[in-house]
């Protein structure tokens, strides 16, 4: 499939480089390869991870089973962890209840529980054996999505790739099913319905959080299989792109608000328990329009809005403000034009008797 684009090689380098120009990240466009974020030559190879435990190898030919299971715990506190864990079924072999052999580990960034179990999937993929048909056990049916579109052989070449969540981790699953050409089948198990081999899996996987030999899962091998990431504050990022730069350059244009003079006094307030600014109530009293009625119509509204924010950014062009502003035309000496009595700042504006039907 051709697919062309309207921009040449030039504006797009022009175009990634004024962004990471905002996000500090060095770039080098002097050859015709985007430049490698890391050195993707000292990587392990992505699917025979060192350190990982094997399964029990059987017969070429062979049908290998696994139940996997993610386990996700203390989310939104520095303590957030996910663990994984794959087990091992061989019936009628002579094993205890069926179970050959087990790992468990852990993997780090973007915590969820479908993160957790998408772990479980690609752990146990790098451990099996080239040219075998592989059943996995879940009890996930978000899992059981991600795998069967990532079987599909179209993931990595779809448009949505960069719109799923741990597109790096779901990208390494498919890499891994076909460089060793394995096939899969995702089987659907109820959740805390009695099956044994499921409970097991499940208690495994939480205990990988305080195991001494639960297996890290390195962000470098599960981003291996492209030789582009996209890295921020030592982080691949592995959520969309796009809410990525979008959610930064809002954090920036913030950030370049509150660094004018007007808002210094934020910085003064550093303890987050004497934090009196409510941005979310902030932001939502400045975009909040009241219903229309007879008395108020759209041109109230734009004039209502208006008002608003220049309060908020203190524009208001108030007596006291442009004395300070245009010395050449405002003398100190000038006051309140409506009720001729006081000079004219913020706190008058309100109070001002003769303003009040006005204000209100």
């Amino acid at each position: 499939m051709e697919v062309v684009s309207p921009y040449s090689w030039a504006d797009l380098c022009d175009m990634v480089t004024s962004y990471c120009n905002r996000l500090s990240i060095p770039l080098d466009f002097s050859s015709s390869l985007p430049e490698v974020i890391g050195d993707a030559a000292s990587l392990p190879p992505l699917c025979d991870p060192p350190g990982l435990p094997f399964p029990i190898v059987l017969l070429p030919g062979s049908h290998y089973r696994f139940y996997t299971d993610g386990s996700l715990i203390n989310l939104g506190s520095p303590d957030v962890s996910m663990g994984w864990l794959w087990v091992q079924i061989i019936p009628d072999a002579g094993y205890l209840n069926s179970v050959a052999t087990y790992a468990h580990g852990t993997i780090r960034n973007w915590p969820s529980s479908t993160r957790a179990k998408a772990a479980a999937i690609y752990a146990a993929l790098s451990a099996t054996p080239e040219d075998s048909v592989v059943s996995i056990y879940m009890d996930s049916q978000a899992a059981i999505d991600g795998l069967r579109f990532c079987a599909s052989s179209t993931y990595t070449n779809s448009r949505f790739y960069y719109k799923t969540t741990n597109f790096e981790l779901w990208a390494s699953i498919e890499c891994c099913i076909h460089e060793k050409r394995l096939t899969v089948f995702p089987v659907k198990v109820k959740d805390h319905d009695g099956n044994y081999w499921n409970e097991f899996a499940d208690s495994l996987a939480n205990s990988a959080h305080q195991s001494d030999d639960a297996f890290l899962l390195p962000n470098a091998l599960i981003a291996s299989s492209h030789s582009i990431r996209l890295i921020y504050d030592d982080i691949i990022c592995e959520s969309n792109p796009r809410r990525l730069f979008k959610v930064y350059y809002q954090a920036t244009y913030m950030s370049d608000l509150l660094s004018l003079r007007r808002f210094q006094f934020t910085f003064c307030l550093t303890d987050r328990d004497d934090y009196l600014v409510d941005w979310n109530l902030t932001w939502f009293t400045l975009n909040f329009l009241p219903s229309y009625d007879a008395s108020f119509q759209a041109h109230h509204a734009s004039k209502h809005y208006t008002f608003k924010f220049k309060l908020f950014l203190d524009d208001l062009p108030l007596l006291k403000k442009l004395k300070i502003t245009r010395l050449d035309l405002y003398i100190d000496l000038l006051t309140c034009r409506s009720c001729c009595n006081r000079k004219e700042d913020l706190m008058h504006l309100i109070v001002c008797s003769k303003r009040r039907s006005i204000m209100h």
